[in-house]
């Protein structure tokens, strides 16, 4: 299912992360562009496919975009807060993250976009 795909996206990119070993970071790319085919508009894959992006290379204009109206169309603490990691924006991640719920926090504290920050 889409979720357990998901969620060996972030073990994988996790074990990137840790040991910089480039077959990880392929075997994440493969899954996230996988389920990208599956659900394209689905928040946490774009999110996910931009984190990838953000560990390789400086975003487009066309992503700064992306992630702006990411940030824009939602509510979301930890959207916002991943979006603010994503464009570098230390402060108002941390912001974010405060303001989350303990349970929420500690969840986003384990998922890789946290390293970026």
């Amino acid at each position: 299912t889409e979720a357990d795909f998901t969620e060996l996206f972030i073990e994988i990119l996790s074990a990137y992360d840790t040991t910089k070993n480039e077959k990880y970071y392929n075997t994440a790319e493969f899954i996230c562009d996988k389920l990208m085919e599956i659900n394209p508009d689905a928040v946490h894959l774009k999110l996910n496919r931009l984190q990838l992006i953000r560990r390789k290379r400086e975003f487009t204009e066309d992503e700064l975009q992306e992630l702006e109206e990411l940030e824009s169309d939602t509510n979301d603490k930890k959207v916002v807060c991943a979006v603010n990691i994503l464009l570098e924006n230390k402060r108002r991640a941390k912001k974010e993250l405060d303001e989350m719920s303990k349970e929420d926090k500690e969840v986003f504290m384990s998922y890789p976009i946290y390293n970026l920050l």
